[in-house]
């Protein structure tokens, strides 16, 4: 099978992926949205029928109502019978209206809402996440140059250190030190305790943006400082293990400069895990953190999922879902691809 072949296949496993998580949640909240319909139907037949001075037996009207709108909307019926027009929509990212949120400019559709958060978690998550492999492979180099030694150690210790914390915990320390004990120290707002824009909010393009900037601080400073020492210790176990190969050896027996050895031999190994994992980063960077932005008061795709979660506004949940889903797969089936391309000593099996 030809590398062509193994996209071609990769990229239909992706879909079956995306269809079955689909049908799954489906059926799982199938039960609550028929619940939540039932609730909405039988408020609004009964204002119907009891503002209709001409209906006389109000309580068949209400059924006759019900049972009208249940036929229509086909609640009731087996999963089976109503998946295949949702799914339809679904795919043509069709969510239908949102029962209780709105977006930022007032409708309840669904698409509007996801559309309105997602730039917000793209920037915060997004420049965290960068600023976090940029150090994080940095530390790990150096660590690797010299293993056992003091740079080696002190970036393992707080590498672990950092990695053994959750981010939304160090956010509420930071939240607490540098927004509540140091301002009042200094008597006046060091840093914001969450949002994402000050009150009010400022007209001025490049005020807004430093207003913006500021309030990134405390959040992307926590995730960092929680997620550097994992990329740190996973690139310097690497570039180590690829040291000790006999290519490397030779090289240096010819009289390469360690730094040509390092940057035109070790890294050019090392590059695909490495770019798995940028990959699966960034994409996780459009789902954001549930707890992280709950703690930040960030008005992103995490707070989306809470809001969602906690109102059980099952359309919200069902559109979150699908756009998750599609951009775990589609990173995985780029980082396939990638690899592939950086490493030729990948080979496809038959």
């Amino acid at each position: 099978m030809g590398y062509g072949t193994y996209i071609l296949m990769r990229a239909i496993n992706s879909v079956a992926v995306i269809m079955i998580v689909m049908v799954i949640s489906f059926i799982m909240f199938i039960g609550i949205s028929d619940a939540q319909w039932m609730v909405q139907i039988k408020q609004g037949a009964a204002q119907e029928c009891i503002q209709n001075p001409q209906v006389k037996n109000k309580t068949k009207c209400i059924e006759e109502r019900v049972n009208a709108m249940m036929e229509a909307l086909k609640i009731g019926r087996p999963w089976y019978e109503r998946i295949g027009p949702i799914l339809y929509k679904i795919i043509q990212f069709d969510f239908g209206y949102s029962w209780v949120l709105q977006s930022d400019w007032g409708t309840r559709k669904v698409s509007d809402i996801i559309l309105s958060r997602v730039p917000r978690t793209i920037l915060l998550f997004g420049t965290a996440t960068i600023i976090t492999i940029l150090i994080g492979v940095y530390l790990g180099l150096k660590a690797a140059i010299k293993p056992g030694s003091f740079l080696d150690k002190f970036i393992t210790v707080t590498g672990l250190i950092g990695w053994s914390f959750a981010s939304w915990w160090v956010g509420m320390l930071m939240i607490y030190v540098f927004s509540f004990l140091l301002s009042r120290s200094v008597g006046f707002m060091v840093f914001p305790p969450g949002h994402m824009n000050s009150v009010p909010i400022p007209k001025d393009p490049i005020a807004y943006a430093l207003d913006v900037a500021w309030h990134m601080v405390l959040p992307v400073t926590s995730m960092v400082l929680v997620a550097y020492g994992g990329w740190a210790l996973i690139t310097r176990n690497l570039v180590i293990g690829i040291m000790t190969e006999d290519y490397v050896m030779t090289a240096r027996a010819k009289g390469l400069p360690e730094r040509k050895i390092l940057y035109g031999h070790v890294l050019r190994n090392a590059a695909p895990p490495i770019i798995t994992m940028v990959v699966l980063a960034l994409a996780g960077t459009f789902g954001g953190a549930i707890i992280t932005e709950a703690v930040f008061s960030w008005p992103g795709m995490g707070q989306l999922y809470w809001n969602a979660v906690m109102n059980m506004d099952v359309p919200i949940i069902m559109g979150l879902l699908y756009i998750s889903t599609i951009l775990l797969v589609a990173a995985i089936l780029i980082a396939d691809i990638l690899y592939g391309i950086f490493d030729p000593r990948v080979k496809v099996g038959v």
